[in-house]
């Protein structure tokens, strides 16, 4: 009689029908077959199924095997089990004892992760990378020339108009003249605020831009700085409302140049608020101040965080 082994690979189906009539008989009529005809039956299903990695064993009574043995050294596959492969001689005992086969191990289950912040990392507004020595040194040189620039802008009278003396307002003033464009399709009287909200959105952009983007806090303050800059820079324009005699762009004043032309006069005029100039300037003007004080008590605080830093790690 014998058994049919399949293979890694099964046959088409032509091949398997054939295989499969050819066990019928072998099951039905294999008592009364003749050996030598069964033989030549079975050698012609061996050559069907060959190109198939298929195998005719020969035993005591026909039947399918599929789940058969497999020796780990030489890959032949045995019709049962057996304590030792025929082909290599190996002994699967042993040979398993020192090369156990691999098990399906469970993955190890996820474990949250804690992140700890140090106090240093509690503040994330004034949290960023460590700079070096000269890129400190040069940052202590800006936020000096800041302070001593700040007293110069700060301790004069709003009339004096010192900062409409210092080069910022020739920064500061495209900005404005480009609020005036940028708002004109709002009427003529967000027209006119669009100049002083222009140079005031200017470095509030500059500011958000350097802490949330850029994560540079110390850049953020100077930007900080320049708001509050600007605040003292409206202040005496607000002031000159009702007098007009600070020279406009275009070599006009206030008293002698057409009604608007003017952004204050015109919007205090509008708003009813011109009799309060001189007290909506000093609103202005301590505004400013404050916003001023409080980017240089940020910028000294990020600086003096930044000096530990690079002393402990320096020194």
């Amino acid at each position: 009689m014998a058994a049919l082994v399949i293979g890694p690979t099964w046959p088409s189906a032509a091949s398997f029908a054939l295989v499969w009539k050819f066990l019928t008989a072998c099951v039905v009529s294999g008592p009364l077959m003749p050996s030598t005809q069964f033989r030549a039956c079975a050698q012609i299903v061996q050559g069907l199924l060959q190109p198939f990695d298929a195998v005719i064993v020969f035993g005591i009574q026909p039947k399918l095997l599929v789940n058969v043995m497999k020796c780990p050294k030489c890959d032949y596959q045995l019709p049962e089990e057996r304590p030792s492969c025929p082909q290599c001689g190996i002994i699967f005992a042993k040979y398993f004892k020192y090369h156990p086969e691999p098990s399906a191990t469970p993955e190890p289950a996820l474990e949250p992760v804690v992140i700890t912040l140090s106090k240093d990392q509690e503040s994330s507004w004034f949290q960023e990378a460590p700079v070096s020595g000269l890129h400190l040194l040069g940052r202590l040189v800006i936020f000096i020339g800041l302070v001593i620039w700040s007293w110069q802008l700060i301790s004069p009278s709003i009339a004096s108009n010192a900062v409409g003396g210092s080069f910022l307002h020739s920064i500061n003033l495209p900005f404005h003249e480009a609020g005036h464009i940028i708002f004109r399709p709002f009427g003529a009287f967000i027209t006119s605020l669009g100049g002083t909200l222009g140079q005031l959105l200017m470095p509030s952009v500059c500011a958000g831009v350097l802490l949330l983007k850029s994560r540079d806090p110390f850049g953020a303050s100077v930007a900080l700085w320049w708001v509050g800059e600007n605040f003292l820079d409206i202040a005496p324009y607000i002031n000159d409302a009702r007098a007009g005699v600070l020279p406009l762009l275009g070599g006009n004043f206030g008293h002698s140049a057409p009604y608007g032309f003017h952004d204050w006069q015109y919007i205090l005029n509008e708003s009813g608020l011109l009799q309060h100039d001189h007290a909506l300037a000093k609103m202005a003007f301590g505004i400013g101040s404050l916003v001023m004080l409080f980017s240089l008590y940020c910028g000294g605080f990020l600086l003096l965080k930044q000096y530990r830093f690079w002393h402990k790690n320096h020194v």
